[in-house]
């Protein structure tokens, strides 16, 4: 029978020991779970053999979990005070925060994939940025607003991805024509997205303009997110009263409950995550001796290959079916936006150049107003300016103004000017 006095040593040292536990299997994003319950087991047998008088079992089995949380905290505490030291795609992997694990900004949502977290605060980071995302009860950036004269949809263009709130593209227009807005943006939404964030938030907000900022990769992002049935019941549905589709089912159990509940939100675990897949792919190798490379300071400049890329959807089955998802979602907006007098407005990146002329002209046949804002500023990137993000292609904070001018021109035009 042991004695009181190893009763309360074992109650103490076995708290201890879960402590450690926890901290150490936060450092396997997605088998955290495992390396927990392994742990545990460890702990059951050198309790039991402790109780026997066989105590170097205990000892062993904290030195068993010190020793890899002793090195994981001390790779943690370099990653926080000297973040510096990883770059390139190692860095977007220990810094990012575009995932529902612990430390994410996304929580999973059975329509959009995932959606913003609400009244969440924190810094973020991708490709050499750091900014502070914050988002407020309604789960986007900026204030909370009553009503917005303006709403935004978009992916990371809108959402702002790489700078400060204030320094968005909603924020500066609101700031240059004196109005509300609402940045419903966020990293990979498609049409389909922003169409159930419209509905979502819409009748609420009762905006009098829809902008709706549209780019290539909104196509492939509808059958990255969807099922391809769930898209045919949206295609198959009048646009007046749109079908809402549901997303690919996000991995669940415990590796989920455990990854977005109960880790602990480090550093380390998004880095090891990420050597892990690639090293599983067989690129670990070429990743790493290409960070140098990809550290280089550059002014972002569109590819001129890729600006002048085709964009012929007749010509391609997969294409075409994105493209049809696409203008439904766009038509189903401008349907609501009609149905509460408002009014919607579409632009895009600007690039490919094919891929903004086809929505336009679509546009144009649907009675859609679109705005070139976007090949504007492509224009005067090609003359020289500095309106991206470098080593990014997202729009810095004079890229957001830009936009937001030619935004504000487009919809409010000179006194004696009809709007385009």
């Amino acid at each position: 029978m042991a004695s009181c006095r190893s009763c309360r040593f074992l109650v103490f040292s076995n708290g201890s020991f879960l402590f450690f536990l926890w901290i150490l299997s936060s450092f396997v994003r997605e088998k955290g779970w495992i390396v927990f319950l392994s742990g545990l087991l460890l702990l059951a047998s050198a309790t039991a053999l402790f109780l026997n008088g066989k105590k170097r079992f205990l000892f062993a089995a904290y030195l068993a979990i010190l020793t890899p949380m002793t090195a994981g905290l001390v790779i943690e505490a370099a990653l926080h005070v000297a973040p510096g030291l990883l770059r390139g795609q190692a860095a977007n992997w220990a810094y990012s925060a575009y995932h529902t694990h612990a430390g994410g900004i996304y929580r999973p949502d059975p329509f959009l994939g995932f959606a913003l977290k609400e009244n969440h605060r924190q810094w973020a980071y991708y490709n050499g940025h750091w900014w502070w995302h914050e988002t407020n009860s309604d789960g986007y950036r900026g204030s909370a607003v009553d009503r917005a004269d303006a709403v935004f949809l978009g992916d990371s263009m809108i959402y702002g991805h790489g700078i400060d709130n204030e320094c968005t593209v909603p924020s500066r227009y609101a700031e240059r024509c004196c109005l509300t807005s609402a940045n419903l943006g966020q990293q990979g939404f498609g049409a389909v997205q922003e169409l159930a964030v419209l509905l979502r938030h819409g009748p609420r907000l009762r905006p009098k303009t829809v902008f709706v900022c549209c780019h290539p990769n909104d196509l492939v992002d509808s059958i990255i997110w969807y099922p391809q049935s769930e898209l045919k019941s949206l295609l198959q549905s009048p646009v007046s009263c749109p079908y809402q589709p549901r997303a690919k089912a996000n991995a669940g159990g415990w590796s989920r409950m455990w990854e977005d509940h109960f880790a602990c939100p480090l550093r380390t675990s998004g880095l090891l995550a990420g050597l892990w897949s690639d090293l599983r792919q067989g690129r670990l190798g070429a990743r790493w001796r290409s960070q140098q490379k990809s550290q280089e300071d550059k002014r972002f400049v569109p590819d001129p290959q890729y600006v002048a890329s085709p964009f012929a959807p007749a010509e391609n089955p997969d294409l075409r079916f994105q493209w049809q998802v696409h203008c439904h979602a766009l038509k189903a907006m401008q349907v609501w936006c009609r149905e509460h007098e408002a009014k919607l407005v579409v632009f895009d990146l600007g690039y490919p150049l094919a891929f903004a002329h086809a929505l336009e002209a679509w546009c144009q046949k649907q009675g859609i107003d679109y705005c070139p804002a976007g090949r504007r500023i492509l224009r005067r990137v090609e003359r020289g300016e500095e309106l991206y993000l470098r080593n990014d292609g997202h729009w810095n904070t004079a890229g957001c103004v830009a936009v937001a001018e030619e935004l504000a021109r487009h919809t409010t035009p000179p006194p004696g000017e009809s709007a385009r």
